[in-house]
């Protein structure tokens, strides 16, 4: 004997080393970017002015009709408005909110008695 101990092989390092290799590999295929995966294309529409003009007339004929306060609200509300016009349309937004407010306390289902909503 040469020595206390008998020299013997351990498999220890190989499977570490195994380990290290396929836990490396494994988070490089989930760390890395997909390259053939396409990004996808976001398409923005141009308001014009003669646009915003058309749609909020339609918005306004359809008020003038049915007199539906809250659908037209709705709708001026989902309208998408170039920058120019941005403070006309806020301004149009408050009176349609207050007639809204002032329909709703009209009908009852507004404030109460303690002055709430």
């Amino acid at each position: 004997m040469r020595g206390i101990f008998p020299h013997h092989h351990s498999w220890f390092p190989l499977i570490l080393v195994g380990l290290t290799i396929g836990l490396v590999g494994v988070l490089f295929v989930f760390v890395t970017p997909d390259v053939h995966a396409p990004e996808p294309v976001t398409v923005v529409e141009v308001i014009t002015e003669e646009i915003y003009q058309q749609r909020l007339a339609s918005v306004l004929d359809a008020y003038e009709v049915d007199g539906d306060i809250e659908a037209a609200y709705g709708a001026i509300l989902a309208l998408s408005v170039p920058a120019r016009l941005k403070d006309e349309h806020l301004a149009l937004v408050i009176e349609f909110g207050q007639k809204l407010l002032i329909d709703e306390v009209d009908e009852g289902g507004g404030m109460g008695n303690d002055g709430s909503l």
